[in-house]
């Protein structure tokens, strides 16, 4: 494929994108705009290049507030990437919207920003009207999680996406052979992005899955250490710059008896949220121990650690601690892997501090009825 087709379909999936995406500077000054802004604010695209993003947001009529918004939403040190505002249509009309905003770097240094805006969904009636009125606490329960269950797939989802059209739609400037380490740049971002997105999706639907008892336990023999390399080169797509993942094995080489879909899940959450958790130079460090009754692994970490006041409910569904709330995440990842590792009787432990990083212990038996699983 060359470099103008590949552009021609990243420009396609910008402008096709459900979602209205503004692209603006440092000033909010708008550089790019895909046709959703249309269909959501009624101005053409056209109208709203070179134009200030406060066009679209209430109270939009004096600079000194303009200034107040874009300095509030703005990417960086205590401000919210995610958000419910007021807009404004362009015939006046005033409606909520979920923005979603990620910075984008030019190679040439160059500042801009990718704003991701939906249309908030007016709230349904319910059909049934006594029984909503008065739900049994397994409702209200399972209500609570649905509803957090598509928030949390909003949110999650609205940051890579932003990057993926904002580097794709760049992509499009560089067309010089000379420019080529800008493009190999934001081909990494997207990259990147994609595989964040394949591990939300993941645990997302995972998650759903062992809550509805849809994922069977089905152990067999596999090779272990086929499958941890399998692991590893996954997650090393999501590494940060100059990350290390240091893999050591011990005792035996045999292939195993245990479900290797549970396993590799378990393999890929913890080295994932080691690699999201920890700096960009930082080294994580995979540890595999088999002997004839259980499989131990360990994963290590140089990361931001947990609040003690956190430890507690590391493993509670959509928990997220408070020093990981920019960190982009669904909080199931841990639950998954307690339930997994419930199913296969076995034990995990962690131990950690805040700034001085984590270690993971996992145990797992293997089944007394599968005599070869290890010789």
């Amino acid at each position: 494929m060359n470099k103008n087709t590949y552009a021609q379909i990243l420009d396609t999936l910008f402008q096709k994108s459900l979602d209205a995406i503004v692209i603006i500077d440092n000033m909010g000054i708008i550089q790019m705009a895909n046709r959703a802004i249309t269909k959501l604010f009624g101005y053409q695209v056209s109208e709203t290049i070179g134009a200030n993003i406060a066009i679209f947001l209430q109270n939009k009529i004096a600079s000194e507030q303009n200034r107040d918004i874009l300095q509030h939403l703005r990417p960086g040190p205590k401000s919210l990437l995610n958000q419910t505002l007021a807009f404004v249509h362009k015939n006046g009309t005033i409606f909520s919207c979920d923005i979603s905003i990620s910075e984008v770097i030019l190679a040439e240094g160059e500042q801009l920003f990718a704003w991701t805006i939906r249309k908030v969904a007016a709230q349904e009636q319910p059909i049934a009207i006594i029984k909503a009125l008065n739900p049994t606490p397994k409702e209200k329960e399972l209500n609570e999680l649905k509803t957090r269950f598509i928030t949390t797939a909003s949110h999650e989802f609205r940051t890579p996406l932003s990057t993926i059209l904002s580097s794709a739609k760049l992509l499009g400037r560089y067309t010089e052979s000379a420019e080529q380490e800008k493009r190999l740049k934001h081909i990494h971002r997207i990259q990147s992005a994609v595989n964040n997105l394949n591990l939300i999706l993941d645990d997302l639907l995972t998650w759903s899955k062992l809550e509805e008892g849809k994922i069977n336990y089905e152990p067999q023999p596999f090779n272990f250490k086929k499958l941890v390399n399998e692991s590893m080169e996954e997650v090393m797509m999501i590494a940060k710059k100059d990350q290390q993942l240091i893999y050591n094995h011990h005792g035996h080489n045999n292939d195993i008896i245990l479900d290797p879909s549970y396993l590799k899940n378990i393999l890929l959450n913890l080295l994932s949220n080691a690699i999201k958790y920890s700096r960009a130079g930082d080294t994580i460090e995979l540890n595999s121990h088999i002997d004839e009754h259980r499989l131990h692994l360990q994963v290590k970490d140089q990361g931001i650690g947990i609040a003690l006041e956190d430890q507690a409910h590391l493993f509670d569904r959509f928990f997220r601690g408070n020093n990981a709330a920019n960190i982009q995440g669904t909080g199931l990842g841990l639950n998954i892997v307690k339930k997994y590792i419930d199913t296969m009787n076995g034990d995990i432990h962690f131990e950690s501090s805040l700034g001085a990083g984590s270690t993971f212990n996992v145990y797992i038996p293997f089944n007394p009825s599968y005599n070869t699983s290890v010789s």
